[in-house]
């Protein structure tokens, strides 16, 4: 049941953000999980860790973050050699 809900809400996220550029101001889902990676990072780097939900958001992001920082770099990789041919 959580897993259909998870489902659900991931669909309702990809229709709001996901408009393949036709509309000025959407964003794709990998653009929203950079930002999330950018602002994991930030909040590992900073002194706000010692806040309680921003602790809580590191400790959720464990597992998620290295998986999601390997696709960035990939994706990255594969722009720059194509930009460098």
């Amino acid at each position: 049941m959580a897993t259909e809900a998870a489902e659900e809400r991931l669909k309702q996220l990809e229709s709001l953000f996901s408009h393949g550029g036709k509309e000025k101001g959407s964003y794709s889902v990998e653009t929203l999980l950079d930002v999330l990676l950018l602002l994991y990072d930030e909040c590992c780097n900073s002194t706000l860790r010692r806040d309680k939900n921003v602790s809580e958001f590191i400790e959720h992001g464990k597992d998620f973050i290295p998986v999601r920082r390997e696709v960035f770099s990939a994706r990255l990789l594969r722009s720059l050699s194509i930009y460098f041919q």
